[in-house]
């Protein structure tokens, strides 16, 4: 299995890969949407866990983006 962790604050995301460490996933994370987006359709993540800004674009607009790609859409 696989996590992204998208949320602009590294601090944030270092609580959650420290709240997530004995989840025995792969743990992935973005600061952005561009990079978000390029690591969902490299990566294919099971669970994607969007933080409530982001520095370029809205996490609504970031699920509709990940919903609308066929390739996607399931995650």
């Amino acid at each position: 299995m696989r996590l992204l962790i998208v949320e602009q604050n590294p601090d944030m995301r270092l609580l959650y890969r420290i709240g997530l460490r004995n989840v025995p996933w792969e743990i992935l994370e973005a600061g952005t949407m561009a990079d978000a987006l390029e690591q969902v359709t490299a990566r294919h993540p099971d669970i994607v866990l969007i933080g409530e800004e982001l520095p370029d674009g809205d996490p609504f607009e970031l699920c509709a983006r990940i919903k609308s790609n066929p390739e996607t859409r399931d995650i």
